[in-house]
């Protein structure tokens, strides 16, 4: 029997903040919980663990939002078939120490997935060009407020969230479309209000108090 390596962050068994996700891929809609672990944003865990990822009372959900199935204890969820995960929880990560909290800037883009055209705010370090930063292949999961996502095929309502992290390797065109206030960039700041966790799907009427983490990079 050949053995396999374990890609999976097993949720259940890590301690730290617990979230409410939401993962959206083409053909996939799923929610549930994950902890942290020892990570400190939801983008620093998918970026350094990008394979399975085990989602704790895990629903299935239908294109419009709503559950198709009761929850699961566990649910092994393989990331490379998610484009956007969205944060219902409201956690906001510490503060980081001076020294390590690096300015950034935040510019508006527009992207276009297999299944979704996509609008949000990005955050990136004031020297970096924002066209050439969405065109990189590294981080792979990009932080973004404002989510806008629109489905291009099934026939459901527009999706609104606070904030979101979106897998760049489902983008197959994207460009900048402004910044945050139609400047040249707007600083970006760690003070995000505390937001709520109704778990009922945003629409463009009723968009969702979602906010993740801090923009990061």
């Amino acid at each position: 029997m050949v053995s396999q390596p374990d890609f999976s962050f097993q949720a259940a068994s890590q301690s730290g903040p617990s979230l409410a996700l939401e993962l959206i891929g083409p053909h996939t809609r799923l929610r549930g919980n994950v902890r942290l672990g020892s990570y400190v944003r939801l983008s620093d865990l998918l970026n350094l663990h990008d394979q399975i990822l085990q989602v704790a009372d895990a629903v299935v959900l239908d294109p419009s939002g709503q559950a198709l199935t009761d929850p699961v204890p566990a649910l092994d969820v393989r990331l490379g078939a998610i484009s956007v995960v969205v944060d219902h929880s409201g956690y906001v990560p510490p503060t980081p120490p001076e020294e390590l909290d690096i300015p950034k800037v935040s510019h508006r883009l527009m992207a276009v997935t297999e299944a979704h055209l996509i609008t949000g705010t990005f955050y990136i370090h004031p020297s970096a060009e924002p066209s050439p930063y969405l065109l990189a292949f590294e981080p792979n999961w990009i932080p973004i407020t404002g989510l806008v996502l629109q489905p291009l095929i099934v026939q459901s309502a527009k999706f609104e969230a606070d904030f979101a992290v979106l897998n760049r390797a489902y983008v197959t065109a994207t460009t900048v479309v402004g910044d945050a206030a139609g400047g040249g960039g707007v600083p970006a700041t760690s003070d995000w209000a505390p937001a709520t966790s109704d778990w009922a799907p945003a629409t463009s009427d009723e968009a969702q108090a979602t906010i993740g983490d801090e923009p990061s990079t």
